[in-house]
């Protein structure tokens, strides 16, 4: 895991030392994607790296420069700082990017799509892609998700699994995770992001990030609290 310059700065959920790209996916639409993206951006914003954020898909939205989207979120998050966030396609209809594409009588690109993770590998010195829906959101016309793509990256990368804590959790990331597994190669960390509703059941909440440690004890979790990325005891960089 790396941390920044100032003691005070929070953890990056990544190893140390850090690849030039994180791919941060997600168990489901809504989980926390974007925060933990921007919460990365300005980390290393804040270490002096260059740094580029690229959102593949974009539903929900009909222009890559509405502010409303995910990329527009990242860069109002982290003003003042200059740094390229970027949208490959939008959809105006919030459903897959597969679905919304064919709606509209498009398609979505794997090979433009891995022309952008390349050229945007070469210029800065972190790069975060962002995910769209859950892991296995589709993309493309045989239902095929952005693994299809991030597998045939022949760079180094790191990716971050984001999810929740909470009652109901531990099935759909522990599929989330084997299936991440199976698929792609180089290093994975997960992050649990609270969600901002009452919790129903907080000894859950309390008792699954430990629970994902004793698991999986060769992957580090993280829990965001107090808009800090915090290493769970019992986590293998502990």
């Amino acid at each position: 895991m790396v941390s920044g310059k100032d003691p005070e700065s929070s953890l990056l959920p990544i190893p140390s030392p850090p690849p030039k790209a994180v791919f941060v996916l997600g168990t489901d639409t809504n989980v926390g994607k974007t925060l933990v993206s921007s919460s990365i951006v300005g980390i290393c914003l804040g270490m002096g790296m260059a740094v580029s954020y690229f959102k593949p898909a974009q539903t929900g939205v009909s222009s890559p420069d509405d502010p409303a989207g995910d990329a527009g979120l990242v860069l109002s998050q982290n003003r003042p700082h200059h740094f390229r966030a970027m949208t490959g396609y939008c959809f105006p209809d919030p459903i897959d990017p597969m679905t919304a594409a064919e709606r509209v009588g498009a398609l979505i690109s794997r090979t433009d799509l891995l022309q952008k993770f390349h050229s945007l590998y070469r210029e800065a010195d972190m790069t975060v892609i962002e995910g769209a829906g859950g892991v296995c959101s589709p993309f493309f016309p045989d239902g095929e998700g952005l693994l299809s793509v991030i597998k045939e990256v022949k760079w180094p990368f790191h990716t971050i699994l984001v999810s929740h804590p909470h009652i109901g959790t531990l099935s759909q990331t522990l599929l989330a995770v084997q299936y991440l597994r199976s698929r792609l190669t180089g290093t994975l960390s997960l992050v649990l992001v609270p969600r901002p509703i009452p919790d129903p059941n907080p000894l859950a909440s309390l008792l699954n990030p430990g629970t994902f440690c004793r698991i999986f004890p060769e992957i580090d979790v993280f829990v965001w609290e107090n808009k800090r990325f915090s290493l769970v005891s019992g986590s293998r960089e502990e």
